[in-house]
């Protein structure tokens, strides 16, 4: 099982939400086709055809 595999995993398993570091959810978003811009401290992560 790769690192995005089992970042993903525990996402969606909802076992551990607090406890997934910023940085995997961000590596996992990018893997996913999601492009990142930052705002100040603000992260937004788009997508075509996913709606806000």
């Amino acid at each position: 099982m790769t690192r995005i595999e089992k970042i993903l995993d525990s996402v969606l398993s909802g076992r551990a939400d607090a406890n997934i570091p910023f940085a995997d959810i961000v590596r996992l978003l990018q893997a996913l086709g999601f492009e990142s811009r930052t705002r100040g401290d603000h992260h937004i992560f788009t997508s075509r055809g996913i709606d806000e």
